[in-house]
């Protein structure tokens, strides 16, 4: 559709179009800063929506806020030209204002018009006649008709507002013995088609409607006879078929163009096509927005329908948000057609229900005829009306547009014309721009009195509208019923579209855990695990419905990327992917009905090189269907449980100048061990934590050794150990035991330890000497030196009274410190005199030891310098 731009101006005005070549829609158009402005300091400009502002990088000196929509153009020392983009039809205004420092402010608006081809040819054509317009006035009727006395009666009655209840009684009968009329001419001029079988038009819309086609439209009030309409059509030579076919080519371009300028909806939503089934009329153009249905595009001669493919319960209540487009199909088109309804039914024909065009507006029925049938039957329609049919439907009714709640079924016969019941009429202008928001909601309302009560809620911009009802099941027939939006045009038109919002209730997904090695029974959203320990994960996929809004969930796919450190177990997986790429899982969940629920559980097992907190989400994706597109889950966590490292410290002592690289680091501690003990790992000593002591200081230090876990990273344990720095040398002798010949004795026996010249002896040369401790453990008992055999017999270190048992574990027998001299010999308080004994003995179980036998056994001697007490 081509458009055209049209600048109106003064002498005054500060801004110029630089050309007034026609513009067409998507083109730009540019303009200049008048050259009396050209010393002002600013001139700034709004630009109102439907134009746009085009950026050009050489415009240094002109700024742009697009949340007030002001252009500025400074440094205006030189002529100053902008462009603008024409983005829809219809009339602008720009509002210009010049600031000057000296000078008060001048501001003025500057209207640019953005009209259609179509317009200008209108300019230069006569008027039409009568016949070819959409719906003649109610004064146009009356000056042609014969009964205009009538009519004028008519017009000035008051309409009529029943109880909701007794228009249900006054419902006609669906099987009434008057035939439907094809056409809306009065009862004077009907057909002989009228007079066919009642069986055979009775509530069939498809004939009906084939019928109008070839007779005149509902709209054509004219009271003008066959011969006189025939007459007229011989003094009118020159429309002749090419005229038709070139209008009937222009009436495709509309078509296309006017859909095409419908804006994108404010708001994003499910694919309308997934949701609702659409009746009546199907050429349509549709709008580029897949959630948007438009119910008419500009053509003549419409009547649609869509329908939410779920029922409500009226026991429960209900709510539901759109946006509706209602607006002229041609730039400044002073009287759009035919309107559109918000209805909700229980029809026989569920959702191909739609009824007849013209101001029947899809819903209701034929209008001008002597029979009134066709309409969609158990139904209430909240109608948008921007059509004043006072002749008829709209007869009694203010000349505006207006809402009203009508109920398909009651049209009132008087003096042989039908008109509507309307109630709840609010007369406000309905045309515009721009999307308007839309919601309806039902509340029920239930008493002893009234059980099936309710109460409907129509909120449109400002406005909002209540309908009550006192017995749902006799309004609708049924406790359910289908909801949705019908439309029509007559030989006027009009650009009516819904943009469905969104449902109350998405799908969503959930992933859980739990530990199965641990013998957890309940899923959470997360969970603590060892290395090795086997996992059990689980997707919820839920698709809820709030009464009866929602929709299948279809080809539902499952991606899972499992985190580093947690790897798939097809061993007790109750639910198998369907593939598998590298960590990441794949599952085919099908199709989840409406209201449904499917859970995929499967199991994981911990790798040994986890660490941290394993985080991860799952993503349902339906590449068709109302919920088209991914849905993510809550974030599932796996901790790895603290595994720890044990061990315990060794001193150390070390000679002045040592060199810490040569020290066996393994010695500075002992009994190293990883828990729990079900990991089966042992840790292993990796180096210093941190630096070593400066071993040409004398001192005691205390040196960090690390410890780690050979497989599990991140497993470390830091040992602090204290190592002695001395300028000498802490040592000792120790001698060898000899417990002599003995006589095999038939009860215990202990014998003492000789050590003959040698001595046990502790020598400290270090220049800060510290504290000692001396240990002794059997490394290997007694057995004979010939056979092997053990000998049973225990030894013993005695001092001070107190016996110590010598076993295989270090026993510490003397601890100490010299203070004079360097050299502490211990084995000479040494004696077997019963009354002081002190020294090593044997103590020998009677029939143990053998004739003639040797017997010979090792003990390990360990010195270590250790912090003193004091």
């Amino acid at each position: 559709m081509n458009l055209f731009v049209f600048a109106h101006e003064t002498e005054q005005d500060v801004l110029k179009r630089t050309t007034e070549d026609a513009i067409h829609l998507g083109d730009s158009f540019e303009l200049n800063v008048e050259n009396a402005f050209l010393e002002a300091d600013t001139v700034s400009i709004l630009i109102p929506e439907g134009l746009a502002w085009v950026e050009k990088e050489e415009e240094k000196t002109v700024a742009y806020d697009p949340s007030s929509r002001e252009l500025s153009l400074n440094d205006l020392h030189q002529t100053k030209s902008f462009s603008l983009f024409a983005e829809t039809s219809g009339s602008f205004d720009l509002k210009a204002t010049v600031h000057t420092e000296h000078s008060p402010e001048v501001t003025q608006t500057f209207a640019i018009h953005v009209a259609t081809p179509q317009e200008d040819e209108e300019e230069t054509e006569s008027e039409p006649d009568q016949d070819e317009t959409d719906h003649a006035s109610e004064e146009d009727v009356v000056e042609e008709s014969p009964n205009n006395e009538i009519e004028e009666e008519q017009n000035n009655e008051e309409p009529t507002v029943p109880e909701e209840d007794e228009n249900e009684s006054t419902e006609p009968e669906e099987d009434a013995t008057e035939e439907p009329t094809q056409d809306e001419q009065p009862e004077e001029e009907q057909s002989e088609e009228e007079t066919k079988p009642e069986d055979q038009l009775e509530n069939d819309p498809l004939k009906e409607e084939e019928q109008e086609t070839t007779i005149p439209k509902e709209e054509d009030h004219s009271e003008e006879t066959k011969e006189q309409q025939e007459e007229n059509l011989a003094e009118e030579p020159e429309e002749t078929e090419p005229i038709d076919n070139n209008t009937e080519r222009m009436q495709t371009m509309v078509e296309t163009a006017n859909v095409s300028s419908i804006p994108a909806p404010p708001v994003g939503g499910p694919n309308v096509g997934d949701l609702f089934t659409f009746a009546g009329d199907t050429n349509i153009a549709q709008h580029r927005s897949s959630n948007v249905r438009v119910l008419a595009d500009g053509t003549r001669n419409k009547a649609s329908a869509m329908w939410f493919n779920e029922k409500i319960d009226l026991t429960k209540s209900f709510q539901t948000t759109m946006y509706l487009y209602i607006n002229g199909s041609s730039a400044n088109q002073s009287q759009i057609a035919d309107g559109l309804t918000f209805t909700m039914h229980n029809d026989s024909r569920g959702v191909g229900a739609v009824g007849q065009r013209g101001e029947s507006l899809g819903a209701y029925g034929t209008i001008r005829g002597s029979n009134y049938s066709g309409f969609i039957n158990h139904a209430v329609s909240f109608e948008f009306d921007t059509y004043f049919n006072g002749d008829y439907s709209d007869r009694g009714l203010a000349n505006s547009n207006h809402t009203a709640v009508v109920i398909p079924s009651n049209a009132v016969r008087e003096s042989g014309r039908y008109r509507m019941q309307h109630t709840n009429v609010q007369n406000r202008n309905l045309i515009s721009n721009n999307w308007q928001p839309f919601t309806v909601s039902w509340q029920p309302r239930t008493s002893w009195i009234y059980p099936y009560a309710g109460t409907l809620t129509y909120r449109h911009g400002n406005a909002t509208t209540t309908f009550n009802t006192n017995n749902y099941r006799t309004t609708f027939g049924s406790n359910s019923v289908y909801w949705g939006f019908t439309g029509a045009t007559g030989d006027e038109m009009g650009l009516y579209a819904i943009a469905y919002a969104d449902l109350p209730q998405r799908p969503r997904a959930q992933k859980q855990v739990r530990n199965v090695t641990a013998g957890e029974s309940q899923f959470r959203t997360d969970t603590t695990a060892y290395p090795g320990d086997t996992l059990e994960y689980q997707i919820t996929l839920d698709n809820p419905a709030d009464n009866g809004l929602g929709a299948a969930w279809p080809n539902v796919e499952v991606t899972d990327p499992l985190p580093e450190g947690i790897q798939y177990v097809d061993n007790g997986s109750t639910d198998k992917p369907t593939r598998v790429s590298g960590n990441t899982l794949y599952f085919d969940a099908g199709t989840i009905a409406m209201a449904q629920t499917k859970k995929l559980t499967f199991r994981v097992q911990m790798k040994d090189d986890a660490n941290g907190s394993l985080v991860n989400q799952a993503y349902a994706e339906a590449r068709s269907g109302a919920f088209r597109g991914q849905v993510s889950s809550n974030e599932s966590t796996v901790s790895r449980k603290a595994i720890e490292i044990h061990a315990d410290p060794v001193a150390q002592t070390f000679p002045k100048g040592s060199n810490p690289s040569n020290w066996d680091l393994a010695t500075f501690v002992k009994n190293i061990n990883v828990t729990p003990s079900s990991l089966k790992q042992e840790g292993e000593v990796v180096g210093f934590s941190g630096n070593p002591p400066d071993t040409n200081q004398p001192g005691t230090y205390n040196v960090g050794i690390r410890i780690k876990s050979s497989i599990y990273p991140g497993v470390e344990r830091v040992i602090q150990v204290p190592v002695t720095i001395v300028d000498g040398a802490l040592s000792f002798t120790a001698p060898d035991l000899d417990f002599g010949i003995q006589t095999i004795s038939s009860k215990p026996e202990r014998y003492f330890g000789q050590i003959g010249n040698q001595e046990l002896a502790i020598t400290d040369t270090r220049h800060i000497k510290g504290h000692w401790a001396l240990s002794l453990k059997l490394s290997s008992p007694l057995t004979d030196l010939e056979t092997g055999t053990p000998l049973s017999a225990d030894f013993v270190y005695k001092d001070g009274g107190v016996d110590a048992a010598i076993g295989p574990e270090e026993t510490q027998i003397a601890t100490g410190r010299i203070t004079e001299g360097t050299q502490l010999v211990l084995s000479d308080s040494w004696t077997d005199d019963p009354s002081n004994e002190a020294g090593f003995f044997l103590d020998v179980a009677p029939g143990s030891a053998k004739v003639d036998s040797s017997y010979r056994a090792e003990l390990t001697w360990t010195l270590q310098d250790v912090p003193g007490n004091e």
